[in-house]
């Protein structure tokens, strides 16, 4: 029989990413009943890889002497999410009484999407159909401008804009406006 002074650390004989691998979905559900946002739970858990791994090259186990490598690794997360609380705590505290309303920062980020997404659209004009777009929509140019540059009628830079317009609706799920009559015609 060994003593206990004989036996190997605790997750010595671990490798430590096979360790990371298999817990990843553990650890990310136990960080998301604290943060209730993946991707905060994401950055726990990264956190806490970081430490174990650096524990493994500094004394060649998964964590600290007589401890459980699993139940290190929780504590790891737990106090990586209370310091960043005490963090956003005191960050809000000591940004006084400026704070952003959240629904300019919800409408800033729909913004963000929808431009990638408008740009997207833009991308996969054809070339010249593309190039019309940028000059009017990123440069800033006037019909006239852009059929002056490119030797082309202003009238078909108006008709593929409008085309690009059209096809940037349809693929944004964005309505045609409805067109409005002159009082008076029928």
């Amino acid at each position: 029989m060994t003593a206990d002074d004989d036996l190997p650390p605790v997750g010595s004989g671990l490798d430590p990413g096979d360790f990371c691998i298999k817990q990843r979905a553990d650890w990310l559900a136990f960080a998301m009943t604290y943060t209730q946002s993946f991707p905060d739970a994401e950055d726990a858990v990264s956190h806490m890889v970081q430490k174990m791994l650096e524990h493994h090259a500094r004394h060649g186990t998964l964590c600290p002497d007589m401890r459980d490598p699993v139940g290190w690794s929780k504590t790891v997360i737990r106090n990586y999410l209370i310091d960043q609380f005490r963090r956003s705590k005191v960050r809000r505290r000591h940004s006084g009484a400026f704070v952003l309303p959240e629904g300019d920062i919800a409408d800033d980020i729909a913004d963000r999407i929808i431009a990638a997404e408008a740009m997207a659209v833009v991308a996969s004009l054809e070339p010249r159909a593309h190039m019309i777009a940028m000059l009017r929509w990123v440069e800033g140019l006037e019909t006239q401008e852009i059929a002056d540059r490119l030797g082309m009628k202003a009238s078909s830079v108006r008709s593929s804009l409008n085309r690009a317009r059209k096809k940037m609706r349809r693929q944004l799920g964005v309505a045609e406006p409805e067109r409005v009559l002159r009082e008076g015609t029928t």
